[in-house]
């Protein structure tokens, strides 16, 4: 297995604290982390606002295929649970769930 999707999360956030760093120093003058949201880099009057959407879409994404992997992979390592029935035990009568 991959070791990067086991900490599919902690790199979703590092990516996205990647990008909102970035976005910040390709801001305009009148963008401010102290009074103006994240969200507000990726706003339609913002003229970089591809750079925060970008970092939007690459936070979920890596989120979603990090969750599928992880179900997927946990499916795929399940054992296989063996049960050693009596003889007398007639296998037509034994209800599985």
């Amino acid at each position: 297995m991959w070791v990067g999707l086991q900490k599919y999360n902690v790199i979703a956030v590092a990516v996205f604290i990647g990008i909102i760093i970035i976005a910040h120093l390709s801001a305009n003058g009148s963008y401010s982390w102290k009074t103006n949201t994240v969200s507000e880099l990726a706003a339609q009057g913002y003229e970089r606002k591809w750079i925060m959407q970008i970092g939007f879409v690459l936070f979920g994404l890596i989120l979603i295929f990090g969750i599928i992997y992880k179900i997927n992979y946990k499916q795929l390592t399940m054992k296989t649970i063996t049960i050693n029935l009596p003889e007398e035990v007639e296998l037509d009568k034994v209800k599985m769930i």
